[in-house]
């Protein structure tokens, strides 16, 4: 393949969840991502596979709860202004409706006959999912369930998309408290994983998973509680990585870029070969070494997850 075909493609996988979400920002919030407002750093856009650049937004959230937001204390402002004192919202109903659509991170076009679960945090095969539906690409939203929102955070699950021959994803948010309509579910085919490995000069394990991560900073007047804009000069690692095991940070064009040892103006990483089984991504911003999340996750065999990973308590 031609290597700036490759690129491109890989490009495209690392921010479609951004680029082609930002009608969300003027309507309902799906329950974790952000929206950008332009520029970079505080006022960039995220959501999805990895992080977009300022202004395209992407799995946006309306601020109305269901996620992350931030206590009092009289903290001066700046990006991580919350850490140290971050609260999940209680949930304000027993049950919430979540809907949204199944997209191609590389194509972002609308998968239809995929199916979505949403299953409970302690169910790590989700064996018995909390509510089940299958896309409808001809929808807005494709596909709509509704679930439990136990106290005291609410929803503290994940989603899980299979089918459509795509890889079975697993997709990790903060807590949600309310009904969110304009979910943005990104997932790629085997043969697009690849390429993004290749690109990042990794080999994948099939025994092992693969992250995509998106880090984003506290809630700011560029974007509103409950997430922040992408988060340059954070590092991530994860609890159970060895030898095997590359964390590569994209570029300020969102290439996946081994030479660099923490996030740029984007957010964006990707985590290969990750032992299988319960993990932990702690994010430390570099300047202070600060420890602004630690954000639990599961970690499947020959298979994909992605997490918006923002400050945690």
């Amino acid at each position: 393949m031609n290597h700036i075909v490759v690129r491109s493609l890989v490009a495209t996988f690392m921010i479609a969840t951004f680029a082609a979400c930002g009608e969300d920002s003027a309507a309902t919030g799906p329950i974790g991502g952000t929206a950008g407002a332009g520029g970079t750093g505080g006022a960039g856009g995220t959501g999805g596979a990895a992080t977009g650049g300022g202004g395209t937004g992407g799995m946006v959230s309306d601020g109305g709860g269901g996620a992350t937001a931030t206590g009092g204390g009289g903290a001066a402002p700046g990006p991580w202004s919350c850490v140290g004192q971050v609260v999940y919202p209680a949930p304000m109903a027993a049950t919430v409706a979540l809907g949204g659509q199944v997209v191609n991170a590389v194509s972002n076009l609308l998968i239809g006959g995929a199916t979505v679960s949403a299953c409970d945090g302690a169910d790590a095969a989700c064996a018995a999912p909390l509510a089940v539906g299958t896309t409808d690409a001809s929808m807005d939203p494709g596909v709509t369930m509704v679930v439990p929102t136990p106290g005291p955070a609410g929803f503290e699950g994940y989603f899980r998309t299979t089918g459509a021959n795509l890889v079975p994803t697993d997709h990790y948010y903060n807590p949600f408290s309310k009904t969110y309509l304009s979910l943005r579910l990104r997932t790629v085919s085997p043969a697009e994983v690849q390429t993004a490995a290749a690109i990042s000069g990794v080999v994948v394990d099939p025994s092992r998973g693969q992250l995509i991560v998106e880090a984003t900073h506290c809630p700011d007047a560029f974007v509103p509680a409950p997430f922040g804009g992408p988060a340059p000069g954070v590092t991530l690692t994860a609890d159970t990585a060895d030898a095997a095991t590359a964390v590569v940070y994209t570029d300020g064009q969102n290439f996946p870029d081994p030479s660099l040892t923490q996030t740029t103006n984007l957010g964006g990483a990707v985590i290969f070969n990750v032992p299988p089984g319960a993990v932990l991504i702690t994010m430390t911003v570099v300047a202070d070494g600060s420890v602004a999340a630690v954000f639990p996750a599961n970690v499947k065999a020959g298979e994909l997850a992605h997490l918006t990973i923002s400050p945690t308590p």
